[in-house]
């Protein structure tokens, strides 16, 4: 038979952390057996009535573990954020604990409490906040700089968790150094000065982040205009944005390249846009202190227009807005200097960008299966392309003034990558474009001929006023309408017949309308053309009035 645990052999960390865990529910006995224990090693006890208890040691016990009869609590820090997008920051340690907050150690716990947002927000706070407690025998390689603790915490798996805090004054952090183990890793080496003067000297070089903030005022005043021409809040039907700029397959490979720059200042409903901005927010300013403003720009750009083709070429007729294909190109970019960098930059500024990386990466891939105005393979070709570019245009942490020749070679090597990616995305997108069929089909031929015959009806409509006001230019008019606007009507009946969309499709009526009046029109110029060729003046007349415009856009 097995004898009873002795729990007079625990200490009194291990007794706590075990009657906070054990329910009494269920393990009557042993927490019976260690409150008595606690009580009598000078700790409050308090059972717990639907789960396990809580302690705290008494007055008295305070008395020997810290000095003073209450815990010592200092307002703390965790970062050194600021700015405008300081509440929409990464954790810059492994408790993932953000903003400002308190510390509290009571000699047997040290815990810490954050909140990303200023202490005013109370709802925030009190929805928001973390708090994080660490058994003091369990924390070592404690390391201070003037007002600044950091240290490490072995964690019941063994895994090792470390955090920065900034107090308010240096006589604070020393007392909170003086109540915590002096215990140092067998390979230890002090590491605090040299990440304080990596983050003082990557703000000293850029001290405001001027491009992520013109990026998010940018999508923010786009999302603002479509709203208010009519887009749809929550689930936009694409319409809108098609106007403004949108990614629309059918309409970017008919000439309308521009469009893989105006789609990234625009989001499909407010729930991606403030999930693009939240990113943007996070890790836009790092990237921009890390790579500097421009190359941090040409990285998003850059990164967004090879996403933009990416999605073009394997999703021709899709329509795609949004900012995630350049938001992963910074990820990405990111992940480069997380690779490059890790004997450069301090493991503080690294683990957190992998760890939040791989987060907002599997939230957009997730969230782009189930939104149709959004392009996995756009997000996956910013992806790549921003890592690319981030391997091109990373800089040592000791190294951050470039000579001009190494800056010069670095942009030609940029370019060269990013010219052979958006080569390698037209030669797709055209490559696709030309297997449309449908609705893809359909936009792209109403588009591509709504442009050819804005210029013909131009150029027709001049022949028609100089024949009007001269009968010798019937020649030329004749002429144009043979060669130009013939052509070009007899094209369109053509490509319009070759459309076929199912009686169900919402473009079937107007595709019926489109086909009838090329048709009208091709018969009215071939008429006008017969009548022309009579050398009669007064079939100017006539042409005037059958050639006149009645094509209603579509």
């Amino acid at each position: 038979m097995q004898s009873p645990p002795d729990y007079t052999q625990l200490s009194d960390f291990d007794l706590v952390d075990l009657f906070e865990r054990l329910d009494p529910r269920w393990s009557s006995v042993q927490c019976a057996q260690i409150k008595e224990i606690l009580v009598a090693r000078g700790f409050l006890v308090k059972d717990g009535d639907l789960g396990p208890g809580i302690t705290a040691p008494s007055p008295a016990k305070l008395e020997t573990l810290v000095g003073s009869r209450t815990a010592v609590t200092y307002p703390a820090r965790f970062d050194q954020n600021e700015g405008p997008f300081r509440v929409l920051a990464s954790a810059q340690n492994d408790l993932r604990l953000v903003g400002s907050g308190m510390l509290r150690c009571d000699g047997v716990f040290l815990r810490l409490s954050s909140s990303r947002f200023p202490s005013s927000w109370r709802l925030l706070n009190s929805l928001f906040r973390r708090t994080v407690d660490l058994r003091v025998d369990r924390i070592w390689n404690v390391e201070t700089e003037n007002s600044i603790i950091h240290l490490d915490s072995r964690s019941a798996e063994a895994l090792t968790e470390t955090v920065t805090i900034w107090l308010a004054d240096d006589a604070s952090a020393a007392r909170i150094a003086a109540l915590l183990p002096k215990d140092k890793a067998p390979d230890f080496q002090p590491r605090l000065r040299r990440r304080l003067e990596f983050a003082q000297d990557l703000i000293a070089h850029a001290p405001a982040t001027p491009v992520t903030a013109g990026l998010v005022l940018l999508n923010l005043l786009a999302f603002i205009v479509t709203f208010a021409a009519g887009a749809e809040w929550f689930i936009p039907t694409g319409k809108v944005q098609i106007a403004f700029g949108s990614n629309f397959g059918p309409y970017t490979t008919d000439g309308g390249w521009w469009r893989l720059v105006t789609s990234l200042f625009l989001n499909c409903g407010v729930i991606y846009l403030l999930v693009n901005m939240v990113a943007l927010g996070s890790f836009g300013p790092l990237a921009e202190r890390l790579f500097g403003q421009l190359n941090y720009l040409l990285i998003y750009l850059a990164a967004g227009v090879v996403g933009g083709l990416a999605g073009v070429a394997v999703r021709p007729d899709a329509n795609v807005a949004g900012a995630s294909g350049a938001i992963m190109g910074v990820i990405g970019a990111l992940v480069a200097v997380a690779l490059r960098g890790r004997r450069s930059y301090p493991i503080r500024i690294l683990r957190p960008i992998r760890r939040a990386a791989l987060i907002f990466t599997i939230l957009v891939f997730v969230f782009g299966l189930f939104h149709r105005g959004i392009d996995n393979l756009a997000n996956l070709g910013g992806l790549v392309s921003g890592f690319l570019l981030g391997l091109v245009f990373y800089r040592r942490a000791d190294d951050r003034q470039q000579s001009p020749f190494r800056r010069a070679i670095l942009y030609l090597l940029g370019g060269v990558i990013f010219a052979s990616l958006v080569v390698l995305g037209y030669m797709g997108a055209q490559r696709s474009a030309k297997k449309l069929t449908g609705e893809g089909l359909y936009w792209q031929t109403t588009h591509s001929l709504q442009k050819r015959k804005v210029s013909v009806d131009a150029a027709i409509s001049a022949d028609l006023a100089a024949a009007k006001a001269d009968p010798r230019k019937l020649p030329t008019l004749l002429s144009h309408l043979e060669s130009v606007a013939l052509p070009f009507w007899n094209d369109a009946v053509a490509r319009m017949e070759g459309i076929q969309l199912p009686q169900t499709s919402p473009n079937k009526s107007d595709l019926d309308d489109v086909r009838e009046f090329a048709h009208e029109r091709r018969d009215t110029i071939q008429r006008v053309i017969a009548g022309l060729r009579t050398d009669d003046p007064g079939q100017v007349a006539i042409a005037e009035t059958q050639l006149q415009d009645q094509y209603v856009s579509r």
